[in-house]
This record gives structure tokens, sequence and C-alpha cells, in this order.
């Protein structure tokens, strides 16, 4: 049975560099009602949809992706995004 690495003993070069490292600390977290700013909003969640688009459609998009450096995915759900903000700005 191997010992577990937090019981190991330290080997010479650690044993100089260990207390060299700062000690971490932590603050208490406040409570949830007084906490301010992007803290107290919760997250938007994504939602996973199906669509049916052509292949050729897919095909463009994906080599789109590569050039722009995103997942096809992302860059979708960017399009996506870019087109409903754009067309909210148009009904206001």
């Amino acid at each position: 049975m191997s010992t577990p690495k937090s019981q190991m003993p330290l080997k010479r070069k650690d044993k100089i560099i260990v207390p060299a490292l700062p000690v971490a600390t932590s603050r208490p977290r406040p409570p949830k009602d007084r906490m301010e700013g992007p803290a107290q909003k919760p997250a938007k969640k994504n939602k996973n949809i199906n669509l049916r688009i052509s292949e050729a459609d897919l095909e463009a998009i994906k080599r789109i992706a590569i050039r722009e450096g995103l997942p096809y995915q992302t860059l979708i759900g960017s399009l996506i995004h870019k087109y409903a903000v754009e067309r909210t700005k148009d009904i206001h």
C-alpha cells in the first residue's frame, strides 16, 4: 500500500521551496443578502436546442468557425445572439 502524497516526506529541494510559499488565507463569504454586483445576479442558463439546417450551410459555418478559431456550435450561438440583439433594438 502506498503512502498518500500529503504524508510523504519532503525532498531536500522541496524543503527549501515550501517555506517561501505564501500561506493561503481565506475570508468568510458575506451572506447572500449582502452580496453586491454580479455575485448577486443568478447566472443565465444556456438551453440546448435541436436545429435542422442544410448540409451546405453547416459546412460553410464549420469553415468560418475554423477560420475564426472557434467551435462551430459557439459560432452558431454567437450568430443567433447577434441577430436577437439587433432585432430587439429594432423593436424598441
